[in-house]
This record gives C-alpha cells, sequence and structure tokens, in this order.
C-alpha cells in the first residue's frame, strides 16, 4: 500500500513536465502564480513609494519594527499561499492525466479548491519552521550551521506532501509524517543514518544556543 503510494507520488512529480508539455495550457499554472505574486508584491511597495515610507519603516522606531514584521508574515503568507496554489493545482491536473482522464483547467483547480483548507494548514506550518530557522541563524555560526542542516532535513522530509495531500486528501500533519516515512523506506539507509546522525548534531547545537540565550 504504501509502495503504490510512493509510486503515485513519485509519479505525479516526474509527470508534472510531460504534462505542462503535452498540454500547453496548464502553463496557466505558473505563469498565474508569477503574475499574481507580482501584482501583490506591487500591492505591498505601493503605501511605501506612494506615502514616501521608507525612512520611517526603517527607522528602528518599535513602531516601524512592528509594521515590518507584520507585513513581512502576511506578505509570505500571501505569497506562500499563491505559490503552492497554483503548484497543487498543476499537480492535481497531472493526478487526473495519470488516472487516465482528460485534464481540464475546471477540473484542476476544483480539486486544488478541494484542498484548501489542509493547504492552508501546511502554508501555517511552514511559515512557523521558516521562522524557526531564521531565528536559529540569528545566532551566530552554530545557529547558522543548524538552520542549514535542518533546512535541508525538512525539505528532504517534506518532498512529497504536495502530491500526498492532492492523492490522499489527508491532513498535512499526516502528509509530512507519510511523507518522511515513504522517504526513509525508499532511500538508501546510508543516507537515512547520515540525517539522523545530522539531527542529532543540529539537536546538540539547538540545546546550546537556547541555554546561551
Amino acid at each position: 500500500m504504501k509502495k503504490n503510494k510512493f509510486t503515485e507520488s513519485f509519479q505525479l512529480i516526474q509527470t508534472s513536465w510531460k504534462v505542462l508539455r503535452a498540454n500547453r495550457k496548464f502553463f496557466i499554472f505558473p505563469v498565474r502564480s508569477v503574475l499574481v505574486s507580482i501584482l501583490i508584491t506591487l500591492i505591498f511597495l505601493f503605501p511605501i513609494v506612494y506615502f514616501d515610507l521608507k525612512s520611517w519603516l526603517f527607522s528602528g522606531r518599535m513602531d516601524s519594527i512592528i509594521v515590518n514584521v507584520s507585513a513581512l508574515i502576511v506578505y509570505s503568507f500571501i505569497i506562500t499561499t499563491v505559490s503552492l496554489y497554483f503548484s497543487t493545482a498543476l499537480v492535481c491536473a497531472t493526478l487526473v492525466y495519470l488516472r487516465g482522464g482528460t485534464p481540464s483547467l475546471h477540473t484542476a483547480f476544483r480539486i486544488a479548491n478541494d484542498r484548501l483548507s489542509y493547504l492552508f494548514q501546511y502554508i501555517i506550518i511552514l511559515s512557523t519552521v521558516g521562522i524557526f530557522f531564521s531565528w536559529l541563524e540569528d545566532h551566530g555560526e552554530l545557529g547558522k550551521a543548524a538552520s542549514t542542516t535542518l533546512n535541508i532535513t525538512w525539505n528532504l522530509a517534506t518532498f512529497f506532501v504536495l502530491p500526498i495531500l492532492v492523492v490522499e486528501n489527508i491532513n498535512p500533519s499526516d502528509a509530512i509524517r507519510l511523507s518522511a516515512n515513504l522517504l526513509k523506506e525508499t532511500w538508501v539507509s546510508q543516507l537515512i543514518g547520515d540525517t539522523s546522525i545530522n539531527l542529532i548534531t543540529a539537536a546538540l547545537i539547538i540545546g546550546i544556543i537556547a541555554a546561551a540565550s
């Protein structure tokens, strides 16, 4: 059963480019993602330019810091949502293709919309993890080393999350766990051993940083 899930998830990743080449209309997914991201960026930049807020935003005052951090969190959340939503739609089209159907934009977006609540939950997890990694990076060389190690491990563990969310329609916590298990069962034991050692090393470094803070 797990092997079947892995096979379908891996095929989704491999076949996405094939679907794009065979169905040029699906280029609308990455194109729309880029265009919407640019539009959102311009919306965030407009008040800064129009009201000449640059000097105030970088003044170091507490109110400007709060606005900066809040705007950055909101901006990152929205941009990540846009990127993952259109990526999910492409994966949905690929899933229909793999199962012998004829994918359409309407079908892809409909399936993506059905997964939207789980997608939002996953984005919240990604944002929280990203903030944690940023916190680590601000704690010297040890923090940067730990952040890099954990970032690589996290990216490997979540490699199949998006196709799993689409195929299984399960919550992101279960998808992350399943993704990590699939990776663990299909990759060579040496890689898993190295990853475990890296995790232990990173945990020790985090402990040292926390104790010194």
